[in-house]
């Protein structure tokens, strides 16, 4: 049955690498969205070769089995979605779990193995507004377009660096730190570098002439 899945039935607008096939599942509310990626496809069955040449495990029919899901990804979802948005969030889910990852390691989060219902209510919470911090900080920062040119790990490590002190008779001046991670905060709004005086047109007046 799953072989009538990989049977494709368009390219993908946006790759044309990207072969696809959309279906609802019969009886249910469900659907399954299956891609081929060619590239993927051609990687993958050059590494089973290798492997089945070291293994002596090399047969054509093993080989034709095998070709029919080489770079191949189904999905089933409740949601009846365009097959664009499908592909969409099955690409970015790395970067979903690389965010998590990074707030459950900073927050210090562990598996919950509490059987108090307030404990377990007490650490989706904190789960929760972990996860609003995270998606509120990454819009911000493709707001400010630093998305294009660095990791979130790496805005974050920047954030973490920039400190201010207070000077007297001067007020609360940033630490001074790499023009890049300037860059970054100005781009977030975080700092507003004083404006360079206008040059003076001509020539200066002598102070005894006047």
């Amino acid at each position: 049955m799953l072989h009538f899945y990989l049977t494709f039935t368009g390219i993908l607008p946006s790759n044309s690498n990207i072969t696809y096939r959309k279906e609802k599942c019969k009886g249910t509310k469900k659907w399954l969205y299956s891609f081929r990626d060619a590239v993927l496809a051609a990687k993958e069955e050059q590494d089973w070769l290798k492997n089945a040449k070291k293994d002596g495990t090399y047969s054509a029919e093993a080989l034709a089995e095998k070709q029919k899901s080489f770079g191949t990804i189904v999905l089933e979802s409740d949601c009846d979605l365009s097959i664009e948005n499908a592909y969409a969030a099955y690409a970015e889910r790395w970067e979903i779990e690389i965010v998590m990852r990074y707030y459950k390691s900073a927050c210090q989060f562990d598996d919950t193995r509490v059987q108090d219902d307030y404990s377990v209510i007490g650490s989706e919470f904190c789960d929760f507004l972990a996860t609003v911090l995270t998606f509120r900080l990454i819009k911000a920062f493709d707001g400010g377009k630093l998305l294009e040119k660095h990791t979130y790990k790496k805005v974050m490590a920047t954030l973490k660096r920039a400190k201010k002190i207070r000077i007297e008779g001067k007020g609360w001046q940033i630490i001074k730190i790499a023009p890049s991670a300037t860059d970054i905060i100005q781009k977030l709004g975080l700092l507003t570098l004083p404006k360079a005086e206008p040059k003076m047109r001509g020539r200066k007046p002598n102070p005894k002439s006047v």
